[in-house]
């Protein structure tokens, strides 16, 4: 590792997770960083909720939502209260065609974190794949 702290490490990979057009460089880039705080030895659970977070948002990104949903669940692993984890799951359920999965993922993380205005996009999406516009 190199001598950047695991919180700049963090940082620099999410900054890539929104790099114009989702560039496929950059979310690799993203995802090897992200590793990096893996792979330190020192990372708290919270650095690492964050790392594997960022690296299932990456894969999803990508359109590999598999290998997305099972990165956020490690996440969850070392950090079960980080509603971002839940929203990004939710993501890839509405990508997936599995709303009433990300419906319930949504619920989760609204009642850790009120305030994210993506779980309220991301419901009415799922809502009205469902069929049911009037609770969107």
């Amino acid at each position: 590792m190199d001598t950047r702290t695991i919180a700049d490490i963090i940082q620099s990979a999410s900054s890539k997770l929104i790099a114009p057009d989702g560039i496929e460089l950059s979310l690799h880039l993203a995802i090897s960083e992200f590793s990096e705080v893996l792979e330190a030895r020192v990372s708290l659970p919270s650095q690492r909720a964050r790392a594997y977070n960022g690296i299932g948002y990456a894969y999803y990104q990508l359109g590999m939502f598999d290998k997305a949903l099972e990165e956020l669940e490690k996440a969850i692993g070392f950090n079960p209260k980080l509603a971002a984890v839940y929203v990004n799951k939710a993501a890839v359920y509405n990508e997936m065609g599995k709303f009433n999965e990300a419906l319930h993922e949504l619920e989760i993380a609204e009642n850790l974190r009120h305030a994210m205005p993506n779980i309220y996009a991301l419901r009415g999406d799922a809502y009205r794949c469902l069929g049911r516009e009037e609770e969107a």
